[in-house]
């Protein structure tokens, strides 16, 4: 899908930040908005174009694509399998602990003046060059790509180009696990009900009032048979007085989107319930325009899933980890080498080694791939890094 393209804007101001946040969230609901969502980004980072594409989480192959502002020719000729074998993806591949992309990171100008791939990519690409870009982990399982090409002309992209992408980039993962959670039905749909009613997971629709406009099958089931949440038209309220004043919290946060405040990206909590079981609570803001629920209008979702046993003990051995072990650790998961980590980080080996020593002994591994397995076991997307 392409759209037109545009030249390059100056600073963006915060509103068009807040309508960028907004466009995220209208599009995870509604899959043809995406356009929209993506001019905004264009805006909002100051490039020429964008292109977004979600991979098959077994192949690693882009199964779906939306684009604004590239070239038609290059979209044309766009290759999964030629793009998936490139030098960027291979960088990308090489090291995870990178979010953020960007050409002049690993691959130098030599070795872009004799890649087969750039080559292709300025002769189809209308003299596109280098790229600012992010992985993205809709999913547990491979990543996708959001990229935003950059002409020869204009060089590579700069500081203030990545500070832009950091700054929505949670916004936009959120928005693609909405967009999953619900299928992409629009909330426009008179079929909202029985879209999230599929759902296996317990969903809850939030008004701006704080009122619960809409939940799941599996969210009243839960709500009718445990003691520890309620949901009722005052609103969603756990039993448990600190975590629901997190959650009140977190509820407040989104509806302020809809009065002009910045855009939160969104809130985790984890709950215990009476019988020993752990539930993670995840709330994403949602914004739309007009009014479909008399004079309230969408403000949050929540999601409320029941973790395996697994995923809880491997949560409470990795809560004992500071942040930056626990950076480390999610590194390593993810592939990443001592080597690799300690250079990209722009730290010694001894200081990475002394950081997984003590990794060990706080969770009771004792090899990296008992590590690797802990991690996993905990299904917790990693955090976005930067340059």
């Amino acid at each position: 899908m392409t759209t037109g393209r545009r030249r390059p804007r100056s600073a963006p101001s915060v509103s068009q930040y807040d309508t960028l946040v907004t466009r995220l969230y209208e599009a995870a609901t509604d899959a043809q908005l995406w356009p929209q969502a993506l001019e905004a980004m264009v805006r909002f980072v100051g490039n020429s174009g964008v292109h977004l594409s979600l991979t098959d989480e077994n192949t690693g192959l882009v199964r779906q694509d939306v684009n604004f502002g590239m070239p038609e020719k290059l979209m044309f000729d766009y290759d999964p399998r030629r793009v998936a074998a490139g030098p960027r993806v291979e960088n990308a591949l090489a090291h995870p602990e990178y979010r953020l992309l960007y050409d002049d990171q690993r691959i130098d100008e030599n070795r872009i003046d004799h890649s087969e791939y750039y080559h292709w990519l300025q002769q189809t690409g209308d003299g596109i060059r280098y790229y600012l870009g992010a992985q993205l982990f809709p999913t547990a399982g491979r990543p996708s790509w959001i990229s935003f090409p950059f002409r020869k002309s204009e060089g590579h992209a700069r500081r203030e180009h990545l500070e832009r992408l950091k700054l929505f980039v949670p916004h936009l993962e959120r928005a693609l696990r909405v967009s999953r959670q619900l299928g992409t039905a629009s909330l426009l749909s008179s079929a909202l009900q029985h879209s999230i009613d599929r759902e296996q997971t317990a969903l809850v629709i939030v008004g701006e009032s704080g009122r619960v406009l809409l939940a799941s099958s599996a969210a009243e089931d839960l709500a009718r048979s445990s003691q520890w949440i309620r949901l009722s038209n005052t609103g969603v309220h756990l039993a448990n007085p600190n975590l629901d004043r997190q959650l009140q919290a977190a509820l407040r946060d989104c509806r302020q989107l809809n009065e002009g405040s910045p855009a939160p990206a969104g809130e985790e909590l984890e709950a215990l319930a009476p019988d020993g079981s752990r539930f993670q609570l995840s709330i994403a803001p949602l914004m739309f325009q007009g009014r479909m629920f008399g004079i309230d209008r969408p403000a949050a979702m929540l999601t409320i899933t029941r973790l395996p046993a697994t995923v809880a003990a491997a949560r409470e051995r990795l809560r004992r980890l500071t942040a930056a072990e626990l950076f480390l650790a999610q590194a390593i998961a993810r592939g990443a080498t001592v080597a690799g980590f300690a250079r990209g980080r722009g730290t010694s080996m001894h200081t990475v080694r002394a950081q997984l020593k003590s990794i060990f002994q706080k969770t009771g591994t004792h090899r990296q791939a008992e590590l690797v397995a802990l991690v996993r076991d905990r299904v917790r997307p990693p955090e976005p890094e930067s340059r």
